[in-house]
């Protein structure tokens, strides 16, 4: 069990300074999208009160809130995880935090095409002003 301990919490260091570093493209959504996110991360935030009362059952209902409006929000998948590991549901906290390891994984790789295709309309554009 202490080994399961240590992974989960370095699984949520290493997680949470990724998140620390938003992809471009959450910065192009739509307004409707925006505002989801925006409740999502308020589900969230009130998610992690309960967490610091001790409320662990309310705060998982509070992060699944917030993940049914923004899915791809990796920090409520992790703050679910840790809510769930203290109540204690393991199983479910395992399930929780990969999935969140999927999350962010996805995300990483959007971001990675979307430099790409920024850095290639870059190169583009400095090769047609040396023309």
């Amino acid at each position: 069990m202490q080994s399961f301990k240590t992974g989960v919490l370095l699984l949520v260091c290493f997680l949470s300074a990724s998140l620390l570093n938003p992809t471009s493209g959450n910065l192009q959504n739509a307004p409707a999208k925006t505002a989801a996110r925006e409740d999502a991360y308020r589900a969230n935030n009130l998610g992690v009160a309960l967490l610091e009362q001790f409320k662990y059952k309310e705060a998982a209902d509070a992060f699944k809130r917030a993940l049914q409006l923004d899915p791809n929000l990796a920090l409520a998948r992790i703050n679910l995880g840790i809510a769930l590991f203290n109540l204690p549901d393991v199983p479910a906290a395992q399930r929780e935090l990969h999935a969140a390891t999927a999350v962010r994984a996805r995300a990483r790789r959007e971001e990675s095409k979307q430099t790409r295709r920024s850095n290639r309309v870059l190169s583009e554009s400095a090769a047609h002003r040396r023309e």
